[in-house]
């Protein structure tokens, strides 16, 4: 009799440390190999990023998780669903790309279900896209329909693989505010670059636009992955960078790149990014590039040319919604204060409202160049010629050149795509602003004789004049 009171204290112990700490439960946990050829049960040993993982999901926030490839998130969630059921009678939903998708997961909570020591088993039922464990405590797995858990009222929600969800937007925005916890998962979707529902919320998640922990585990989140093994994965993806890009990632920019249509391909973050190379003060040339928002995000681009000709921008402003001038003329001015800028470009259509507001506020404002193809053209040189450097701090700037591609049409006589030479504007905020200044700085250094004027741009002689006198002198 004691030693079945012990038996029975040791088994409530243990069922109580599995409760309070999903990462202990792990530790109970055994799960199929991934190897097809020896599906051998094998411990649920979490490496340090999984143990991470299974740290936040149990504080019960919402994520978006951008991942390379297998690294074992599916069978973690897996185990993370059943632990939610079992030990505390959650309503949880399992979203995945399609039927076959859905019901693995619950193959998989079957697996662990059935492996545990029998003390830590919970009283469920398993159907084929169910686990039931009493009134209102079940996983339901979902194929990404258009209604896919529309009429459910779930605490606990995963979207595994949602860059590759058919539905996957219309799934997000219906359990968004219905859900206790959100769990969003997924590598890039190689096909579709820098958009989709996976893109959009990851990086407006990272920003603060949307109330999810933004988590990145790419290249080196799998221990045993040597540099050894990426360079025999890259073989493997021979002519499909891009694929191998966004399945082993090295930063989330890199996962969403896929090189075709991009305005600035030659923009490399490892040759591009660079710290000042001096103080504000010590530039030659100071100017900024200005963005009004409107309906989108306001930038404004600081600009510095060095005594070797170089470019860099030091820094950036960036904000989504309404952005009033004083807080422009704030930016700008803490700057000019410390060294004077030479002038301020803005891209204004239909008036001039903000470029006279800065003006009064004692800024050298005047009205930008907007002529894309000579501006792009431009940027495009001084990348080329790794002539322009950012600083790592202008996060948003060096996230939009990704995203910075020429749009699509469709022809409607053969309904084949096609590039055309207008690039997409909503990931557009920061390189117009970039390219309004860097348009003066090439001005600049032509009059100074330090690069040489191309054919098809022509500065006038009178307005140069002018700007001169304004602001050179």
């Amino acid at each position: 009799m004691v030693s079945l009171t012990r038996a029975a204290a040791v088994a409530e112990l243990d069922w109580q440390i599995a409760k309070e700490s999903f990462a202990e439960f792990c530790s109970q946990v055994t799960i199929r190999s991934d190897d097809p050829m020896s599906p051998q049960p094998i411990p649920f040993l979490l490496w340090p990023r999984q143990l991470e993982y299974a740290e936040l999901l149990q504080t019960g926030g919402s994520y978006i998780l951008l991942k390379e490839r297998q690294i074992g998130v599916t069978w973690e969630t897996a185990a993370y669903l059943y632990w939610r059921l079992v030990y505390y009678g959650w309503a949880c939903g399992y979203f995945s790309i399609g039927q076959t998708e859905a019901r693995g997961q619950i193959e998989r909570i079957r697996y662990i279900h059935t492996h545990l020591p029998p003390h830590l088993q919970g009283r469920v039922e398993f159907t084929a896209d169910d686990v039931k464990a009493g009134e209102g405590a079940f996983i339901h797995a979902f194929p990404s329909t258009e209604s896919a858990g529309v009429s459910y009222t779930l605490q606990l929600a995963i979207m595994d693989e949602l860059a590759f969800h058919p539905y996957g937007q219309q799934n997000l925005d219906a359990l968004r505010p219905a859900v206790r916890q959100l769990i969003l998962q997924s590598t890039a979707d190689p096909s579709l670059g820098p958009s989709g529902v996976m893109y959009d919320t990851y990086f407006r998640s990272r920003d603060g636009t949307l109330p999810y922990g933004a988590l990145f585990y790419g290249r080196g989140s799998r221990p045993e992955r040597t540099p050894a093994w990426y360079e025999g994965e890259e073989e493997v993806y021979a002519g499909r960078k891009d694929v191998f890009d966004a399945f082993y990632p090295v930063t989330p920019e890199a996962a969403f790149v896929g090189r075709s249509g991009l305005v600035y391909p030659m923009f490399s973050a490892e040759r591009h990014v660079k710290p000042a190379p001096c103080t504000w003060a010590e530039y030659k040339y100071r100017v900024a590039g200005v963005d009004p928002g409107g309906g989108d995000p306001t930038a404004i681009v600081p600009l510095g040319v060095t005594r070797q000709n170089m470019v860099h921008q030091p820094g950036e402003f960036y904000r989504r919604g309404p952005v009033g001038t004083d807080e422009l003329a704030a930016y700008l001015l803490g700057l000019h204060r410390q060294a004077p800028f030479h002038l301020v470009l803005v891209g204004e259509t239909g008036g001039s409202v903000i470029t006279a507001s800065l003006v009064k506020a004692g800024l050298p404002a005047v009205a930008a160049d907007m002529r894309r193809g000579e501006g792009m053209g431009i940027v495009a040189s001084f990348l080329e010629q790794d002539r322009l450097t950012i600083s790592p701090e202008c996060t948003y700037g060096i996230a939009e050149f990704p995203g910075y591609r020429w749009a699509n049409r469709t022809d409607p006589n053969d309904k084949t795509r096609y590039a055309t030479s207008t690039p997409v504007d909503n990931h557009a905020d920061a390189k117009d602003g970039l390219r309004y200044g860097l348009v003066e700085v090439h001005r600049l250094l032509v009059l100074a004789g330090a690069v040489v004027q191309p054919a098809g741009i022509r500065y006038s002689r009178q307005a140069t004049r002018q700007r001169k006198d304004r602001v050179y002198a």
